[in-house]
């Protein structure tokens, strides 16, 4: 079962007696919040109305506030009644401290919100028809609640608190929501007569430029220029756009406020609040610097994921077919063209980078470029080893096979002629037993170690060859680019220190949207760690567009 926790629009108002118990509505059906989440009524329906539930701050388990119950209303809406755990001890001290400073809040005029925690049990993705329009939204059909939580914001329209009471009596608030509605409409109408008037403004001076227009082809023409420099002021600048948004990025990570406009939440429900979506035009400069780290990164194919998963077809190889054919007969033998399947999915990967309230407070210290370059590194780093040795789970979410662990490709591995050395003519080898198509695109990778080698290969003369396999700055043999990797092993028996291969042909990227970006904050050691994470994956496609060296 996947683990919600969601945040209901409901204002918890206070009253003027002691022992509150606050009574409200929890859950409405059949309306689209802001998670985009829709609970049909069967939902509340099975949701368990004879238990009796935490009453939470935050969702903190080490703050119990105290205890909350749920009810169906005539109209199938989830409601509830808490109660605060305002006991005292033998000195009339308050035994819950948290519950009592939250309750003294509400007195003072806090207008709380309450948000609920469980498991979603039963869900799924459709189109729900709202004013305007088909909507996609996620269903829920059944849910497990466990807790219910004292919260600053909520999500769900229309549920409110309608009653904050005592032991001795009620304290009803319909006077104040009408009032609360009285006021909004008020607001609603005034914008109204401003948008009227906009809008009588705009006809006015439409009415103009339809006179002006049939005067004449010459002024037709300018009113025509005119009509067009306003639709593009009137038209949205990309450009300025991703500064915004870049802007209020920046803004977040320095302050930590999440509702700064022109901020992009991730479309998951995740287990705490919902992660941040780092810009694209940020998370673009991050693949380009993880591609200018990582040489298989920079040479594979990345595919964009929507699902959990994505099933990548394969054509498997042709079975020779033709023939000489007689006169006056056909083929004797049938030829194949196959497809095979290979699912991919994504694994979460992240990243922590904590930073200090001094650190992060100063103007001079530029935490978006200091984030983009610690990830870039770290992840670009990362994919490049787990390419080359990553074991494929799902099981354990790592998700990205390295080449040199596919049976497939080891299968095929090349054998040095001489023991702990690699020569010029085994890497012709290398080269010249792949197939002939998977050749033309393809490359040579090289261990640090092998890479001086072929740096110090000389003639028979005792001169370098260099010379002979310098194209520029870039490194050649044999016509093919020489790339060094890292993390490719040593010159050693049973080791791979070089592989030659089409890459972009041979290996498939999935990646889920773009960077999400939380935050941490730890109040004592006034530290703010930044978490960033992607969701990406990755395999071999095409096992005979690599031949690996293996060292005898």
């Amino acid at each position: 079962m996947e683990k919600f926790q969601k945040s209901v629009e409901m204002i918890l108002k206070r009253d003027t007696e002691e022992k509150g118990i606050i009574e409200g509505q929890l859950i409405t059906h059949s309306v689209i919040d802001s998670y985009g989440d829709y609970f049909d009524k069967q939902a509340l329906d099975k949701v368990n109305k004879d238990k009796t539930y935490f009453l939470l701050h935050m969702h903190e388990w080490s703050k119990e506030l105290g205890t909350l119950k749920v009810y169906q209303d005539e109209k199938g809406n989830l409601k509830f009644t808490a109660k605060l755990d305002l006991s005292t001890d033998e000195n009339g001290n308050a035994i819950n401290k948290d519950a009592q400073k939250v309750y003294s809040m509400m007195k003072n005029g806090a207008n709380y919100e309450m948000s609920v925690g469980g498991f979603l049990k039963q869900r799924e993705w459709g189109k729900i028809q709202t004013d305007k329009g088909e909507v996609d939204a996620r269903i829920i059909k059944e849910i497990d609640v466990v807790e219910g939580s004292v919260v600053l914001k909520g999500a769900v329209p229309d549920a409110t608190v309608t009653t904050v009471k005592n032991d001795k009596g009620d304290e009803n608030m319909n006077l104040e929501n009408l009032e609360k509605g009285i006021n909004k409409n008020t607001e609603d109408i005034v914008k109204a007569g401003k948008k009227l008037t906009e809008l009588e403004e705009k006809a006015n001076k439409i009415a103009e430029l339809e006179e002006k227009l049939n005067k004449s082809s010459e002024e037709m023409e300018k009113m025509a220029g005119a009509l067009d420099d306003v639709m593009k002021k009137g038209m949205a600048n990309p450009e300025t756009e991703e500064k915004k948004e870049k802007e209020a990025f920046e803004k977040f990570l320095k302050t930590g406020n999440r509702n700064i406009e022109g901020l992009v939440k991730a479309p998951i429900m995740t287990t705490g609040v919902t992660p941040i979506l780092m810009p694209s035009v940020l998370s673009n400069e991050i693949l380009k610097e993880m591609k200018e780290t990582s040489n298989f990164l920079m040479k594979g194919q990345i595919k964009q994921l929507k699902g959990k998963s994505i099933i990548v077809p394969i054509r498997n190889d042709i079975t020779e077919a033709n023939e000489i054919v007689k006169e006056g007969a056909g083929n004797t033998r049938d030829g194949s063209l196959a497809f095979s399947q290979i699912e991919i999915s994504a694994g979460t990967r992240q990243v922590k980078y904590p930073v200090t309230d001094e650190t992060r407070e100063d103007t001079a210290f530029d935490i978006t470029n200091e984030i983009k370059g610690a990830i870039s590194e770290e992840f670009g780093q990362t994919l490049s080893l787990l390419t080359l040795k990553g074991v494929y789970s799902t099981a354990t979410e790592q998700c990205i096979e390295g080449f040199l662990t596919n049976a497939d490709v080891l299968a095929g591995a090349v054998t040095t002629a001489t023991t702990k050395k690699v020569t010029a003519d085994d890497l012709i080898r290398l080269e010249t037993e792949m197939k002939v198509g998977y050749r033309k695109n393809s490359a040579f990778y090289v261990s640090p170690k092998l890479y001086q080698e072929m740096k110090m290969w000389k003639d028979n003369d005792g001169r370098y060859l260099w010379a002979s396999i310098l194209d520029g700055a870039t490194m050649r043999f044999q016509g093919y680019p020489v790339y060094v990797e890292e993390f490719l092993d040593e010159i050693d028996t049973g080791k791979y220190p070089a592989v030659f291969c089409d890459f972009g042909k041979g290996y498939t990227y999935v990646m889920k949207h773009d960077f999400e970006q939380e935050q941490d904050r730890d109040p004592d050691k006034r530290i703010t760690t930044y978490f960033t994470r992607i969701r990406i994956g990755g395999k071999v496609t095409r096992p005979k567009a690599f031949s690996v060296l293996k060292v005898k």
